[in-house]
Parts: C-alpha cells; structure tokens; sequence
C-alpha cells in the first residue's frame, strides 16, 4: 500500500455534504465497487443504509469512489460508481521508524494519531532497550484503516515487519533525509529540519537507544535531533514528529 493523501471531502464533491461516512471497498472495476466485511456490516445493520443511498468508498490506495448503493446481497453491497476521484502519492513522504512499548495500547494510539495526522510508512524496530518483541500487523492495519476512513484519508501508510535496529540500518539508505530522535545538548531541532522527497525519523524505546546504537546509527547516515529539553514517552515522540513533518510540508 501506498502512504496516506487527503481530500477534502466537502471541496472536491458535493455527495459528501450528506454523507458523514467513508467505507473501505476491496474490490472495484470501471462501474461499481465492493464494500464487504466490517463495513458491510457497519452500513447496512448499524447505519440502516438501502438500495438507492448516495455512499462514498475507497481502496486505500487512492482511490475515492462515489455513487448508490445498487445491490445488497448476504455479505457485501455493490456501489454504482458515480464519481471517482485520484488522490497522488504525497510529495514529500515521512517514514517513521519506532521501537513499539511494552504498552501496546500506547504504540496504537500513535499509529492512530499518525494516520490521521498524515504518515506514508511505519517500520517497528527492536532495540537492546525493547520491551516489546513482536508486533501483530493484522491488528495495526485494522486500527490505521479505522482511523484513514473517520479523516477520510483515501490512502492507507505502509507497514513493515518488526526487525533489529542493525537489519533496519542496512536497508535505510533509500531515504533522502534519516533524523535520530534523541536528546543531545548539541543536536538540533527537528522543526528546523530541510525536508527531502523522503524522509526518516527514528525513535527509540522507552530504555532509549544504547551508545553503541546511536553510534551506528550516525554511521548509517542519521542526524541527531531533539523535540524540545522535555523527555517525552516514545509514542508522543512520533506524533510529535509527525506533526512536525506536516506543519512543515503541508
């Protein structure tokens, strides 16, 4: 999947100004799109849409399709395409590296914000100081997908398997601009950070990175900077970032 791009909804078409919802749809074609699962279930049961109702749906990967419901059938509704709108990938693309806390419910409420804030990829990494060994992507995609479809972003961020900080760093050298959030009298804001076509931030655990860590790090091409002189949990350090990033580049 590709990084999330918003629409605003109430600009680009009229349908949203009575429809307060945005479904996910797995499968489309030139005149209608699917929706099924959850949202089939979320529409049809809990919102009492019918045939005839004006609805909005997306891929998650761009796509914004508006139209009525056509069909409704045990398991999914068809939408008879009416309009369809092409959100492009952002300019400028954030990436955010992170060492997942203990708490699990803390990293989600991140990946959350996140979303809604406007990130295009999520990597989790495992740290000396990691409390947290493993991570269900399934459950993270659900909650990103969620929290895409209530700011009707129409793209849903890129999500990768939790791997060791040193395999990270071998593959990090795609990214333009790589930042290191750790507190260091020296190190610089990230707000007065240039920002390239892609972007890296990584943050720690809760234990922060160890010496030995931010050393290879900085070999790896990182630039050391700071949120501010207050200590902040890992999770309000990436949204905090990412706010960051977007304040600058909106």
């Amino acid at each position: 999947m590709i990084g999330k791009c918003n629409i605003n909804p109430i600009q680009t078409v009229n349908h949203y100004i009575m429809n307060k919802f945005l479904f996910y749809c797995k499968d489309f074609d030139e005149s209608h799109a699917t929706i099924a699962d959850e949202d089939f279930r979320h529409c049809i049961k809990v919102l009492r849409y019918s045939l005839g109702s004006d609805i909005q749906c997306t891929d998650a990967k761009g796509n914004l399709f508006v139209g009525k419901i056509s069909e409704i059938n045990k398991k999914d509704l068809k939408v008879l395409i009416e309009e369809r709108q092409f959100a492009p990938e952002r300019e400028k693309q954030l990436h955010i590296a992170i060492a997942p806390t203990k708490n699990m419910s803390r990293i989600e409420t991140m990946i959350e914000k996140c979303v809604e804030i406007g990130v295009d990829e999520i990597s989790f990494i495992k740290t000396k100081n990691s409390e947290r060994k493993v991570i269900k992507l399934e459950r993270v995609e659900k909650i990103a997908l969620s929290a895409m479809k209530q700011s009707f972003g129409t793209r849903l961020p890129i999500f990768n398997e939790m791997v060791s900080l040193t395999t990270f760093l071998d593959h990090a050298s795609a990214n333009e601009s790589k930042f290191l959030l750790h507190y260091r009298p020296d190190a610089s804001h990230l707000h007065g950070s240039e920002w390239q076509k892609s972007n890296l931030v990584l943050v720690g655990p809760e234990g922060d990175f160890t010496d030995e860590e931010i050393a290879q790090s900085e070999a790896a091409g990182f630039t050391m900077k700071i949120l501010g002189t207050s200590k902040l949990r890992t999770e309000t350090a990436g949204i905090v970032a990412c706010t960051i990033f977007n304040i600058n580049n909106s």
